[in-house]
């Protein structure tokens, strides 16, 4: 008889964490060191399987593998050090990684493989599936600079966040934003899910067209915290030169009107996809939204809480592991750029209607037609959004309904 398909899953799941914990001889060691590692691959931004980098089970897979080899007595940190050296040099250009006792089959690499970590029971599939060219590159890269730095450095230092290391090392980024104001939130979350699922895609696109460049999606969704609206922001970093600009921002907006829905009468949701320069992103204070949503992964939680004392003994810092510390911003504004896109495309608002006033070096503080504005820097009048002062009504008496001086928000109700 033939299981339904959530029991079956389950059931498999099972199988794979016994035919896992069988295989090790310690397993409260197995267990700190994948978390350590773990640990390792969220701060240096090569953790989350739905952008294509490593998830919960692949991470398991990789540790499980270091541990059949290496002797029973082998420490936390050890593994970890060497599960980190073994796979910084392993060919997963063109290689199949299989667990030391998993089932074997007649797998093969498919075309779109760009990286294949092999499952354990049958039907056997690739567990990297989601993994771009532009992702491995960047898990190959942040797991060889770690194997330089351990030869002289504490894992502690090797794990130290790299996300500010991301913001500085690009001068040009893609910032995908998308706002839901619909009545639904369930709706939103479902549509904001789908949005990232595109992402992967979009690195293949970007790939395919500009080979000579080097693209780094930071697997995080980056938001206000503080509010409950339905919303994200993600970056992906751009290095490289010899780009045809037309030919890059049409990919761009092709993509925008792909993830905007276009032919649907959509009118709850926005999104947009513009270059921005560095000095631009840094400006903004982007916070990781570490909030999850139904179905979603915790970047950090595990299901073994080890205590803090515990994850010391691996090499990791000494920080909260549950999740890291968000402050609370009581009376956060909301940023300028999420305003102009709501008046722009909410059909509850016309943008004919609306002027944005801007500061000015030279001139102090001057105004623009709503529909004027240019987001995009390559645009000859850019203008940079930190730069916006207020948004109005037309007209001489016209309402101001955001003003970053007063912190008046009428439009979010933020402030």
């Amino acid at each position: 008889m033939l299981l339904p398909a959530p029991i079956l899953k389950q059931f498999n799941a099972y199988r794979d964490d016994m035919k896992i914990l069988s295989s090790v001889r310690n397993k409260d060691t197995f267990r700190l060191a994948r978390r350590a590692f773990k640990y390792f691959c969220s701060q240096r931004g090569i953790y989350g399987s739905k952008f294509g980098f490593l998830g919960g089970f692949a991470v398991t897979l990789l540790i499980a593998g270091v541990c059949c080899y290496l002797p029973a007595d082998s420490s936390a940190s050890q593994i970890v050090a060497a599960a980190i050296k073994r796979y910084a040099e392993f060919p997963w250009e063109r290689a199949i990684l299989f667990f030391p006792y998993a089932e074997k089959g007649r797998e093969s690499r498919e075309e779109r493989d760009a990286m294949y970590i092999s499952s354990i029971h049958r039907p056997l599939y690739n567990v990297m599936k989601n993994a771009s060219k532009s992702t491995l590159h960047t898990i190959i890269s942040e797991l060889k600079l770690a194997t330089e730095k351990l030869s002289t450095m504490s894992f502690e230092d090797v794990s130290q966040d790299c996300l500010n290391e991301f913001f500085n090392k690009h001068r040009t980024f893609i910032k995908i934003q998308c706002s839901f104001w619909g009545a639904n939130s369930a709706d939103g979350r479902k549509w904001i899910s789908w949005i990232e699922s595109r992402l992967v895609q979009f690195l293949v696109n970007l790939a395919k067209q500009f080979p000579q460049l080097e693209t780094r999606l930071w697997p995080a969704r980056f938001g206000d915290t503080t509010s409950n609206d339905v919303h994200g922001t993600y970056l992906i970093g751009v290095s490289g030169s010899g780009v045809d600009e037309g030919a890059f921002r049409a990919v761009l907006r092709d993509a925008e009107r792909s993830m905007k829905l276009e032919g649907q009468e959509v009118v709850d949701r926005w999104v947009s996809i513009t270059l921005c320069r560095s000095k631009e992103i840094k400006s903004e204070k982007l916070e990781i939204d570490y909030r999850t949503w139904e179905g979603e992964e915790q970047i950090i939680v595990d299901e073994e809480m080890e205590d803090e004392e515990e994850v010391k003994a691996a090499g990791t810092t000494a920080t909260n592991q549950e999740s890291p510390a968000i402050a609370s911003k009581e009376g956060k504004l909301r940023p300028s750029h999420d305003v102009f896109n709501r008046l722009f495309w909410d059909s509850e608002y016309s943008a004919e209607d609306y002027v944005v006033g801007y500061e000015d070096r030279f001139k102090g503080i001057m105004e623009l037609p709503l529909t004027s504005w240019k987001k995009e820097f390559t645009d000859e009048e850019f203008i940079p959004f930190h730069r916006v002062v207020y948004f109005r009504q037309k007209g001489d008496d016209g309402k101001i309904v955001w003003d970053r001086r007063t912190r008046l928000d009428l439009i979010f109700g933020s402030s």
